[in-house]
C-alpha cells in the first residue's frame, strides 16, 4: 500500500500538489470516449472546426490556480485531485461571453499540464453539463506563439465580440 502511495505521489508534478487554493467543481470528468482520443481528435481539428466546438474562445491572463478534488473518492485521510481550477482575466473574447474574472476546470484524465500564473492563454472552453466551463484537451489551452498565431487566424474570421 505504501508503495502505491508512493508511485501515485510521484505521478503528479509539484508544481500540480503545490497549487494554493482547493476548490470542488463537480466530480465528473468530461464524457469522452477515452483520453488518447480526445487528444488526438482535437490535434487534428482546424481552428475553425474547434472555433465551432467551444463554447467561449477568449483570451485570458491567468491570475490563480487550484485543486478539483473529488469529495467523494477521498476517504480516509487521503484526497483525491482530479484536476485544476484557474481563475483567470479576461483580455479578449472571440466567442461566448463569461463572468470576469473567468473560472474554468481541466482534468487530469485529459491535460497534465499545469497553466502558470500571470501568463496569457488562448482557451478553447466548453460547458460541462453541470455549467462549467472546462478545457477537454491541453491542446484547448495556448500559449506563446502557437497562441499569438491562432489569435490572427481568428481575427481573420471572426471580429472580436
Amino acid at each position: 500500500m505504501l508503495a502505491l502511495l508512493a508511485l501515485f505521489t510521484l505521478s503528479f508534478s509539484p508544481v500540480v500538489l503545490s497549487l494554493d487554493t482547493d476548490v470542488a467543481l463537480g466530480s465528473e470528468p468530461p464524457s469522452v470516449v477515452g483520453d488518447g482520443e480526445v487528444s488526438q481528435s482535437v490535434k487534428q481539428l482546424t481552428l475553425s472546426e474547434r472555433y465551432d466546438l467551444a463554447s467561449v474562445v477568449t483570451l485570458v491572463r491567468v491570475l490563480r490556480t487550484g485543486n478539483l478534488i473529488n469529495p467523494a473518492s477521498s476517504v480516509g485521510g487521503f484526497v483525491v485531485i482530479e484536476g485544476a481550477a484557474y481563475s483567470a482575466e479576461l483580455i479578449k473574447t472571440w466567442k461566448g461571453s463569461a463572468k470576469n474574472p473567468m473560472g474554468f476546470r481541466v482534468f487530469f484524465s485529459s491535460c497534465v499540464s499545469p497553466l502558470e500564473i500571470q501568463k496569457k492563454y488562448l482557451i478553447f472552453a466548453q460547458y460541462s453539463v453541470e455549467g462549467i466551463l472546462q478545457a477537454i484537451s491541453c491542446e484547448d489551452m495556448l500559449e506563446g506563439p502557437d497562441s499569438e498565431k491562432a489569435q490572427l487566424a481568428l481575427q481573420a474570421f471572426v471580429p472580436p465580440a
